[in-house]
């Protein structure tokens, strides 16, 4: 068996998502009634299933829904700025379709996509979500995706 701490993220956090030098990735069976991980990420993310309950991301992916609840996808925050800060490398932010009224600021050196218009349950984007303030980017990459600036 392969060392803990190439195959999961942070054993010491108890934090047993696939690390990207998991022997883990990609080596799973297909199971065509899989289709999501245990936090509800699609799976196949490679070339193949991952072994295990997690399927390997390779950025964190950061739900934002302005009642806190996300469908209980984790982690959960209820503002866009609070998603962007919880993010600690390339990063996607996914939002619920909405108006968020807030004065937003990226300053790391990290990439983020701020992914809009998805419903309140995270299983489809076919919608806009409306950001309108400030957006401040001194440091760092931000990307929008079905976002509309007011």
């Amino acid at each position: 068996m392969a060392n803990q701490a190439v195959v999961f993220r942070n054993v010491a956090a108890h934090d047993y998502q696939l690390s990207e030098t998991s022997p883990a990735v990609d080596r799973g069976i297909p199971v065509s009634n899989v289709t999501v991980d245990i936090d509800g990420n699609p799976r196949p993310q490679g070339s193949g299933w991952d072994i295990g309950a997690y399927e390997y991301t390779p950025s964190t992916i950061i739900y934002v829904s302005k009642d806190s609840s996300c469908n209980g996808l984790i982690p959960c925050r209820s503002s866009v700025q609070n998603g962007i800060a919880l993010a600690s490398g390339p990063s996607v932010v996914e939002i619920t379709q909405d108006t968020y009224n807030e004065y937003l600021v990226l300053n790391f050196s990290g990439e983020i996509m701020l992914g809009g218009g998805w419903n309140t349950d995270f299983t489809s984007n076919s919608s806009y979500t409306t950001l309108s303030g400030l957006i401040t980017i001194t440091h760092g990459t931000l990307t929008l995706q079905n976002i509309i600036l007011k």
